[in-house]
């Protein structure tokens, strides 16, 4: 049946296929398909490509920059260190200098910059993720961090050197540690040296920044890396926090944006994760970036001083294109009291004002509204229900008991559209 088709109407129900299994073996039925679904399939297959840097992983990487088609997908390179007893690029050589940088000359550095100057030359967005969390040695010589392997703060530092050398035109750059970002790894100069700042600053539009923040070089690298991003559309600072000495330093971070002279017009700002934050220092910022700022989202996000109620009371009449905006799972108060809005479910305004997703909550048997997103035009109405309806709660949330563990009919387990989805 599908054989019969002309190929232009084939080439649009590929385009519908997101489930990768099933394009790959419509991709692999018949060479008249093969060629038919070939865009398709380049851009679901290869758009991201994930490495660890290790030999094996480059050769691959090498494969696909060497292959005329298929390089021309790749759009997004993935550094990805999963597993502690394979860390980043084992097998190859990465020489460091007396302060334990790797050298920038070495033969591997070169080999990667070449792959992104000459040969995959739309991959413009770079991701370094680390999901095995903290490294137990910073001892460079250590036979499991020596010569022959990469941390992930090193990765950071070898994508930064080439960006600086190669003046590469990067589009996107997400840096999600489960440790602090080892800024002695990095190049001396960072952000600060011109040949970065001029490719950071005239191409970068989306920047995610996840790591154990302290008051550090590293801190100062982040004020560096979003103040000098003067094209900077979208930002997502995620800063967990797991000891004292790190409470204060998202909140730092945030009044040193203020402080800066100029600050990138944001469409898109998204906050997670920080506690002990201000009422005043949110909103002082959130109004420097009222004249472009479309989404805002705010993920357990904790107020140390003032509240949610004020935050939405703020935004209220001063944000003529904001159009999306969450508040997920916040606290607020020196004994972070939950945030709930509850009333949502009774509220008679909802259904018609429209736009609105709900999230539950469980306490055992009872449920409760602890996010709410909503998405349309009408903001201050949106606003005005959102401050009815916001309390804050130390023990249970004030929401109607769940009936045989049925949630009610307007609460969802999350949200529809993922935080992937909006940004």
């Amino acid at each position: 049946m599908l054989g019969t088709l002309p190929n232009e109407l084939i080439a649009q129900i590929v385009n519908y296929l997101d489930h990768k299994p099933d394009l790959c073996a419509l991709h692999s039925a018949s060479r008249r398909l093969h060629a038919v679904s070939w865009p398709a399939f380049g851009a679901c297959c290869f758009s991201t490509v994930r490495t660890d840097l290790s030999k094996d992983s480059m050769i691959k990487l090498e494969g696909i920059a060497n292959h005329q088609q298929l390089r021309h997908f790749v759009r997004d390179l993935h550094i990805l260190w999963v597993f502690r007893d394979q860390p980043l690029g084992r097998g190859n050589f990465w020489p460091r200098d007396n302060a334990g940088r790797v050298q920038f000359d070495s033969p591997s550095v070169i080999a990667l910059n070449d792959l992104l100057v000459n040969k995959l030359i739309n991959c413009r967005s770079f991701h370094v993720e680390n999901y095995v969390g903290a490294i137990h040695t910073t001892d460079i010589q250590h036979p499991e961090w020596g010569l022959s392997n990469l941390s992930p703060s090193d990765a950071v530092a070898v994508l930064f050197s080439i960006i600086a050398r190669a003046q590469l035109p990067v589009e996107a750059f997400r840096i999600n540690l489960k440790e602090n970002l080892a800024s002695y790894r990095l190049p001396p100069s960072g952000p600060q040296e011109e040949s970065f700042r001029n490719a950071w600053a005239s191409h970068l539009q989306q920047l995610h920044l996840s790591w154990l923040l302290r008051r550090d070089d590293a801190f100062q690298r982040a004020l560096d890396l979003v103040t000098t991003a003067t094209c900077l559309k979208k930002l997502c600072l995620q800063w967990p926090e797991l000891s004292s000495s790190m409470t204060t330093a998202p909140s730092g971070l945030l009044q040193g944006f203020l402080a800066a002279e100029n600050l990138p017009r944001l469409t898109h700002f998204k906050l997670m994760a920080p506690q002990d934050m201000s009422r005043i220092t949110i909103s002082e910022l959130l109004f420097r970036l009222k004249d472009s700022l479309v989404f805002l989202h705010f993920v357990h996000v904790g107020l140390r001083s003032g509240t949610w109620k004020e935050i939405l009371s703020d935004l209220h009449g001063n944000f003529p294109r904001l159009e999306y905006l969450t508040i997920h799972n916040c606290l607020e108060g020196l004994q972070r009291k939950g945030v709930f809005f509850c009333p949502f479910l009774e509220h008679p305004v909802m259904p018609a004002l429209g736009g609105f997703e709900l999230v539950q909550l469980r306490y055992g048997e009872w449920e409760g509204v602890s996010g709410v997103r909503y998405v349309g035009k009408d903001m201050d109405s949106a606003l005005d229900l959102m401050g009815i309806s916001i309390y804050g709660t130390g023990g249970h949330p004030i929401g109607r008991r769940a009936a045989n563990g049925v949630m009610h009919p307007r609460v969802k387990t999350r949200f529809e559209l993922s935080d992937e989805d909006l940004f």
